[in-house]
């Protein structure tokens, strides 16, 4: 079987000429997930995330970009990617970690308890 790639690991082919389909882990964090490319030539980029194609041949052109997607749910933690060159092609791509929004606390109202007391 194919191994399974991580997430904010680079993924790097010289001179390529067919399709390579990778899998990638992404572990159970939800939120944005980002390609950062680096390309010569031309490459479409197809990513499918629990059975839904989440980036759909977007063609990524000549010099360095990103795309996006958003991991939405825990499971599944693996994607299936898809590169495929038009022509010849070079490529670097890194699929980061979903980066997961923070949460901020504005202020906090404490709690006091009194013991009740019959009257």
């Amino acid at each position: 079987p194919p191994s399974i790639l991580h997430c904010n690991v680079q993924i790097s082919r010289q001179s390529i000429t067919t399709a390579s389909t990778y899998t990638v882990d992404f572990g159970a964090a939800q939120g944005l997930v980002t390609f950062n490319w680096t390309v010569s030539g031309v490459v479409k980029l197809k990513v499918v995330w629990d059975s839904t194609t989440v980036i759909n041949d977007v063609t990524l052109a000549p010099g360095t970009g990103t795309t996006t997607f958003t991991k939405s749910k825990s499971s599944p933690s693996t994607a299936i990617i898809t590169l495929t060159p038009t022509g010849t092609a070079t490529y670097d791509i890194t699929p980061s970690c979903p980066v997961t929004s923070g949460i901020n606390i504005i202020g906090m109202i404490p709690l006091i308890q009194v013991p009740f007391q019959p009257s």
